[in-house]
């Protein structure tokens, strides 16, 4: 967005005759030039997703927001019944995604400024690429600490490109424009800031123009019709919400202080304080933190409780904490969720406090023991073919009917934990429920010796479990937050098969290989990814996402990924990996080199390849993708992640091993993604972004064919090419100027 428009009739008949528009648009020319753009390979690695799950609707159609409020709040996530001794710790709850504000579409960003909070709601379905960009400067916190750095009072206040000293943010490269006139400006919409195509004189501004933006953006203070007309359209990716256009109204009505000395940017500053010369800390307005947050970040949460003398709830900063009593019994919780316009949802649960413990196998009760859980669910615990298992079980007025078929009395909240002795390769322990919610939480299983089969696939793991042995089979419906330590060692000769529902912050670790791993999702509540580490992994299968990090020193045959697969990968070779979408990970093999050997088989991925890297020693077959997008492929190559764009080969020093990559194959966009090989086969790359700031490109010593088309800028038309056999710089590059080809910051190395 150009800060003068026509519409700003108030502030300049001309958007560009202000001697301030002149040196800002100067100042952000320089910026946009800044070799400090290079880092941001490097940076875009740490990106988020700005993709939302459990949303009825998206809209792309911008209402007026003032007075605007939330409408309609639903419960999302269960919360899971919990148990704990009589007098124990704590529970703390993270209330993150339990709840769903149906109203908002999209992703939320909370910018912490000095006046307050500021919450903006991205249109990430129809702005996809501008509101990735602004998540990941978000991400790699670099809007923290910046200032609100000019102010034109009526129209819009803009942010996100100064720190105080004057000096610009880090820089990504620029982004496509994607205004549409569905999404106007008006009245607290956020927009990027773009430079002008020209300055007041007529002359091209370097970098300017429609595709200008980077990470500057405005928020329109009216409606500002003008600018959805100039420099090709502002392009609106969002809206301030949850009634904190007070906070971006408190700011406008600050006074302005001209700070170009400091800054030629500054010369329209809202300051805090009037300061007698140039500002301090204490005038500046700045952007404290920026962080995309959950909805129940902006929902009241309460909680109240049936027996608050047993189980005691407080709410704190989205946290529901249980407080336990010194007596026995249980308590149902009801947490409400409040949005602003006091609609409400609630979800009720069962916290129990008290314990009785009950012994089955040798020496035991019996074979099993069944129980009746708070919620009405019958389950069972039971350990057959050898060894003893001690039961404890939670809940309410519990007491053991012993007989011929043993059962609890009382309502079960949970299984607390089991511990097995003198298990054996044929013991199976077993934990089944049915009715109620389906699942049994069990807080823990630990086993002194191997086990055939562990089998809970209606259990909640919510404690670690270890089977201190081999096993053959472990099937769980639920891992929440717990780590799964399985035994055994390659020289046994057994192999594992494990089994899993859905994990979210789930570490799994075998002495054995895996035979297979079959799972919905893999999951994690935070950016730290969980991994899978065994000597050999055979297979990997899961229907939605995977976020899991796989170790093995041996070879990986097949991952199939139904979803988003997101993790490092550190393996000998992999033979297949198919997934819809790529997003962020370091993959390592380190199969010695052989000519007639792949390291890397064939990876197939339907949608985009994001901030993936793949380093092999050996050879890599195949690759193809949707779309790819800060990506690396080394095969035999040493390439080091500290080294700068285009992140490739400089010498035939760096090609340690003669491998090859034999095909890639990109449909859609090709965006700062390096090759590097001694032999490089058939490259199709699709639509080639080389207007990027950024450089990447190819290396090798030979390349079988290179075909794609170069990108639409607006000065040069995208313009396809297809070579053959290249195998000398010199004739390369005499081609490319023959044809008049212009490939900007893709680059082709040939050694």
């Amino acid at each position: 967005m150009t800060k003068f428009p026509a519409a700003a009739a108030a502030h300049a008949a001309d958007c560009s005759a202000s001697p301030a528009s002149s040196d800002a648009a100067d100042a952000h020319a320089a910026a946009a030039a800044d070799p400090r753009r290079s880092r941001w390979a490097l940076v875009s690695h740490r990106r988020v997703s700005v993709a939302r799950v459990s949303r009825a609707a998206r809209r792309t159609v911008v209402e007026a927001l003032e007075g605007r409020r939330l409408l309609t709040v639903a419960a999302a996530a269960p919360i899971a019944n919990t148990f704990a001794l009589p007098g124990a710790a704590p529970t703390d709850i993270d209330l993150s995604g339990t709840f769903d504000d149906v109203d908002v579409a999209g992703p939320v960003v909370r910018l912490d400024t000095s006046l307050g909070n500021v919450d903006v709601e991205l249109f990430d379905k129809a702005a996809p690429r501008t509101s990735q960009n602004f998540v990941n400067y978000v991400a790699n916190n670099l809007y923290n600490q910046t200032v609100i750095h000019q102010l034109v009072k009526g129209f819009a206040l803009y942010g996100g490109g100064y720190l105080p000293s004057g000096a610009h943010v880090q820089q990504g490269p620029p982004i496509p424009n994607e205004f549409s006139p569905e999404r106007p400006n008006v009245r607290g919409t956020i927009a990027m800031f773009k430079l002008p195509a020209t300055d007041n004189g007529g002359t091209p501004i370097p970098g300017g123009g429609p595709n200008s933006a980077t990470s500057e953006w405005s928020i329109n203070l009216v409606d500002n019709p003008g600018l959805d007309a100039e420099n090709g359209g502002a392009a609106v990716f969002g809206q301030v919400i949850n009634g904190t256009m007070s906070t971006v109204d408190e700011i406008a009505n600050l006074p302005l202080h001209d700070a170009s000395a400091v800054s030629p940017v500054f010369a329209e500053l809202p300051v805090r304080n009037v300061p007698a010369g140039n500002p301090t800390t204490n005038d500046f307005v700045f952007v404290n933190s920026a962080a995309v947050i959950p909805d129940t970040r902006f929902l009241t949460l309460t909680a109240t409780s049936d027996n608050p003398s047993v189980v005691n709830p407080v709410v704190a900063n989205g946290v529901l904490r249980l407080n336990y009593g010194a007596t026995a019994g249980s308590a149902r919780v009801t947490v409400t969720a409040t949005d602003a316009a006091g609609n409400a949802a609630t979800q009720t649960f069962v916290a129990g406090v008290g314990e009785i413990q009950v012994q089955i196998g040798s020496g035991g009760v019996g074979p099993s023991i069944a129980f009746t859980e708070a919620d009405g669910g019958r389950g069972s615990v039971s350990i057959s073919k050898g060894g003893t298992a001690f039961v404890r079980f939670a809940g309410n007025d519990l007491v053991l009917n012993a007989g011929r078929r043993p059962s609890l009395a009382g309502g079960v909240t949970g299984v607390s934990g089991i511990t097995t002795l003198d298990t054996g390769t044929n013991t199976t322990l077993t934990v089944a429920t049915k009715g109620g919610d389906g699942s049994v939480d069990v807080g823990g299983v630990t086993t002194d010796a191997p086990l055939k089969a562990l089998s809970m696939k209606s259990a909640r793991l919510t404690g670690d479990a270890t089977v201190a042995g081999t096993v053959r089979t472990v099937a769980v419906g639920t891992i929440a937050g717990a780590a799964l330590t399985l035994g055994g060692d390659p020289a046994d000769g057994i192999q594992v098969a494990i089994e899993v529902g859905n994990a979210v912050d789930a570490d799994i670790t075998s002495g054995m290989p895996v035979r297979s791993l079959k799972a919905n999702e893999f999951l994690t509540t935070t950016d730290v990814v969980r991994t899978l580490t065994a000597p050999a992994v055979t297979s990997v299968t899961a229907r939605g996402t995977f976020r899991q990090s796989l170790v093995t020193t041996g070879a990986i045959k097949s991952i199939k990924i139904g979803g988003e697969q997101r993790g490092d990968i550190t393996a000998d070779s992999l033979g297949s990996l198919s997934a819809q979408v790529l997003q962020g990970g370091l993959w390592t093999f380190t199969q010695a080199f052989a000519p007639n050997r792949t390291a890397v088989g064939k990876v197939t991925v339907r949608g985009s390849i994001t901030s993936t890297t793949i380093r092999a020693t050996g050879n890599v077959g195949s690759i193809s993708a949707g779309s790819i997008v800060s990506g690396r492929v080394y095969a035999g190559a040493n390439v080091s992640d500290e080294e700068f764009p285009p992140f490739l080969p400089a010498g035939l020093g760096q090609f340690a091993f003669p491998a090859r990559v034999a095909s890639i194959r990109v449909a859609g966009d090709t965006n700062q993604f390096s090759v590097a090989a001694t032999a490089l086969g058939k490259l199709a790359l699709g639509r080639v972004q080389t207007d990027e700031a950024i450089p990447f490109g190819l290396a090798s010593t030979q390349i079988d064919s290179l075909t794609g088309r170069t990108a639409d800028t607006e000065t040069v038309p995208s313009v396809p090419f297809s070579f053959r056999r290249l195998d000398d710089q010199a004739t390369f590059d005499a081609q490319v100027a023959a044809l008049g080809l212009p490939l900007g910051n893709f680059e082709v190395r040939l050694f």
